[in-house]
């Protein structure tokens, strides 16, 4: 099952070519949450680069993801590293859920 995060498009990188077989792209959501704002960024790899194409810094969206984490051998010292990511699935944008000021006395209607 994957995790579900919403929040408001704030940053969109560039894809960038890793290797002759590996892209990359990473974008980054602003939520506001929990005891201080939540800056998250996540990935997406190889054709889902596209992905984010279709939406615009700014856009309110909600973006499934998972977890991923590896471990790599350094062959030079020997030691381990661990990476993890926060790998994309799918974007979809949201209505804007801002609340709307309701509170007008009405002398600006047209009737």
């Amino acid at each position: 099952m994957a995790n579900k995060e919403k929040g408001i498009l704030h940053v969109i990188g560039e894809t960038l070519q890793l290797s002759d077989k590996f892209r990359k792209r990473e974008f980054v959501i602003y939520s506001e949450g929990g005891y201080r704002d939540k800056f998250i960024k996540f990935s997406l790899i190889q054709d889902d680069c596209s992905k984010i194409d279709m939406f615009s810094e700014g856009d309110t969206i909600e973006v499934s993801y998972e977890l991923d984490g590896r471990r790599w051998n350094n062959p030079q010292t020997g030691e381990d590293q661990y990476f993890n990511d926060v790998k994309a699935l799918h974007i979809e944008l949201l209505e804007d859920e801002t609340p709307h000021d309701m509170s007008g006395d009405g002398e600006d209607l047209p009737f």
